[in-house]
Order: structure tokens, then C-alpha cells, then sequence
């Protein structure tokens, strides 16, 4: 492989972990919001998640409305 595909499978790599990372914190972030007993579809607003996501979350966590 030469330098410049490995460079751009590094910048590739990179930016496809910075992705799983911030996915990651807005599910923590849900998933606190919900231990707050914060409604459904305001977190969903709020992070960008999917409701449907947030449910599973929710369910996934056996957290309590």
C-alpha cells in the first residue's frame, strides 16, 4: 500500500471513530435524560437520536418513565 492510500484510510479511520464517539455520548446523554424522567421526543430534539433509538435505549437500560 503506498503512502498516500494508507494516509487516507488513516484520515478515514479517524474520522470514522470520531463519529462512534460522538454517537456514543449522545446516547449516554439520552440515557441520563431519561433517568431524569425527561420525556421521549424532547430528548430525541435534543440529541439528534431517533425515538425509536431512545426506546430501545430505555428498554436496553430497564429505565422507568
Amino acid at each position: 500500500m503506498d503512502m498516500i492510500k494508507k494516509f487516507e484510510l488513516d484520515k478515514k479511520l479517524e474520522q470514522k471513530g470520531k463519529e462512534e464517539g460522538r454517537e456514543e455520548g449522545r446516547e449516554q446523554d439520552a440515557i441520563n435524560f431519561l433517568k431524569l424522567g425527561i420525556d421521549e421526543e424532547m430528548i430525541a430534539r435534543g440529541t439528534g437520536l431517533s425515538i425509536e433509538r431512545i426506546l430501545e435505549l430505555k428498554e436496553k437500560y430497564q429505565i422507568e418513565s
